[in-house]
């Protein structure tokens, strides 16, 4: 009853918070079932399988990825066997199972639960990012905008919809950024621990999220920097002693939450295709030579602003300029600039991992958060005056505009699934499924599709279904059933024919 009381006046003291949390978990619920009952995402099934095999054995053989991510999805699979399983000793499944077909539509639901952590952990990540700026600056309102940016950013909302490890990693590393501040604003060595408690974690998710840790220094720093390094040796002392502890813990967290390191040392330490840990460090994220580094940064650097929505783009430029030269009125002047550390990570952050040939949108997931409270920071300005309103309802607009566009795509039909609802008519003992495109090329496996390569109507039989990426030659022996537009849809355009008998076709020539 206390706990249910607290929580109550928690939301109470914080309401507008929990509005903005509620608005970014409603715009990832949208939609969360996409595909249904076919999954099409070829990076889905790397957590997912990779969780059920837990059913068998705790150890896990590769290591492309680390492995907290996995543990943790499987605490939820865990909990759902079991409830299920009561569900049908109460013989209950009937009674849930036809408003509820997808709770035993194996394996899809534990795709849909995944969709459901990486959902609410996404909208979740708002809390980090408030606190944060909440301390830095001292208007609760920029606090709030800084929330509900992270909350609109375009390509969170879409890759929340997934089972995937960026949105998570982001949690974490936001989770572990606000205790670094802590640790160095209060000096207390409790959040020096939960710092590394929370940054173990990230690397545990994927092992980028460990370049988080360079934060740490970085306040210090700058807090020396605004005492002119005046501080007293036992302070620095203090510092290191507190530091190594946080490292301890970090490193401690990783090898606990991904035990098979051990026990699998020598697949790990290896460059065994897809399994080893040095296979993803000198294969999938080979170095680019340097002459290609500028071009490869400018691409990133246009895929960030359509991700981020060019509005939003736009505000956090301007906001790293006013974090390094502390322009900005953040509580006053004689207050430590906490702004500069995050503007040199995310500096850092975007040209370190550039170098990389695959270094791709989802790879920069990490740093929306820290970019949301950068962007904010904008409005503490007091050159723009009232300006403020309006340039917050232009970014606000903009990045909505995006997110609804995303959530059509995602609350409506994937024309895929459209497009199977007649592979699941045919009976595949008497006719075939046939397809042409890379549209289903991954899609077969991950969903043991019984579907083969089309090459042309004379390889089918009458009765025999296409499913292709473009039209067919226009013949007299193929009727086309359905032209699939992705209007407004995940997916892309599809057209679905049935080989017909033409024997049986009865051709009709009106008289001249």
């Amino acid at each position: 009853m206390l706990s249910i009381l607290k929580v109550k006046k928690t939301i109470l003291n914080n309401k507008y918070l929990f509005f903005v949390w509620m608005g970014a978990l409603v715009i990832r619920f949208l939609g969360i079932d996409h595909g249904y009952p076919y999954i099409f995402n070829v990076d889905e099934p790397a957590l997912v399988r990779s969780t059920l095999g837990l059913n068998f054995t705790p150890i896990i053989d590769h290591f492309d990825w680390p492995h907290f991510n996995y543990y943790f999805n499987y605490l939820f699979y865990f909990v759902f066997i079991k409830a299920r399983g009561v569900v049908q000793v109460l013989n209950m499944r009937s009674f849930l199972e036809n408003p509820f077909p997808i709770l035993w539509n194996d394996p899809y639901v534990f795709y849909f639960i995944s969709r459901i952590i990486s959902a609410v952990l996404g909208s979740l990540t708002v809390v980090p990012v408030y606190l944060l700026a909440r301390s830095i600056f001292p208007s609760k309102v920029t606090s709030l905008i800084s929330a509900v940016f992270l909350g609109l950013i375009p390509f969170h909302v879409f890759l929340s919809h997934y089972a995937l490890q960026d949105v998570n990693l982001l949690f974490w590393v936001s989770w572990a950024v606000w205790f670094m501040y802590k640790s160095v604003k209060s000096n207390e060595v409790r959040y020096y621990a939960l710092s590394g408690l929370f940054l173990g974690f990230a690397a545990g998710t994927k092992y980028n999220g460990l370049m988080f840790g360079l934060l740490l220094p970085l306040f210090y720093l700058e807090s020396l920097i605004h005492f002119k390094f005046d501080f007293k040796k036992s302070q620095f002392s203090r510092f290191i002693k507190y530091s190594l502890i946080a490292s301890v813990v970090s490193v401690g967290v990783f090898l606990l939450t991904s035990p098979s390191i051990i026990a699998e040392w020598d697949v790990f330490w290896s460059n065994k295709n897809g399994r080893g840990f040095l296979w993803q460090l000198h294969e999938n994220l080979a170095v680019l030579p340097f002459s290609m580094y500028l071009p490869k940064l400018k691409s990133v650097i246009f895929a960030l602003k359509t991700d981020l929505s060019p509005a939003l783009f736009y505000l956090i430029l301007l906001g790293i300029v006013n974090a390094i030269f502390w322009r900005c009125t953040v509580k006053s002047r004689k207050n430590v600039n906490w702004l500069r550390p995050l503007a040199v990570m995310l500096i850092f952050y975007v040209l370190y991992t550039s170098r990389y040939s695959r270094s791709i949108s989802h790879y920069f997931v990490p740093i929306y958060g820290i970019s949301a409270v950068l962007s904010a920071g904008i409005f503490e300005l007091k050159i723009i005056g009232k300006l403020k309103y309006l340039i917050l309802l232009i970014v606000i607009v903009f990045m909505l505009t995006r997110v609804f566009d995303i959530d059509r795509k995602f609350v409506n039909v994937d024309t895929r699934t459209r497009a199977l609802a007649y592979y699941s008519k045919v009976d595949r003992d008497k006719n075939k499924v046939y397809y042409r495109g890379e549209v289903f090329k991954l899609g077969l496996i991950i969903n043991n599709l019984e579907m083969y390569k089309y090459e042309g109507p004379e390889a089918m039989n009458p009765g025999d279904i296409a499913i292709l990426d473009s039209q067919a030659e226009n013949r007299t022996d193929l009727l086309l059933l359905e032209a699939i537009h992705d209007r407004n849809a995940l997916g892309q355009n599809l057209y679905v024919y049935k080989k017909l008998n033409v024997e049986n076709v009865i051709f009709w020539f009106p008289d001249e």
